[in-house]
């Protein structure tokens, strides 16, 4: 996100489910087979999420 949130013009980026718990991933409805987020990286739309700032850090809800 620190990367990415500064940039003028951001990138499209896709998730891929990992992890224990996958709550970001779960939040947005994506598959949690990795096979089938791929999938819907592939074939699925594009969505804006929200990014927090705290001071110069961007953050998620992880």
């Amino acid at each position: 996100m620190n990367g990415l949130s500064p940039l003028g013009k951001r990138p499209l980026f896709g998730i891929l489910p990992g992890g224990t718990c996958n709550d970001f991933s779960r939040t947005l409805n994506i598959p949690q087979n990795v096979r089938q987020a791929a999938e819907a990286i592939v074939n699925g739309k594009v969505r804006s999420i929200d990014i927090g700032q705290a001071n110069n850090d961007y953050f998620t809800n992880f």
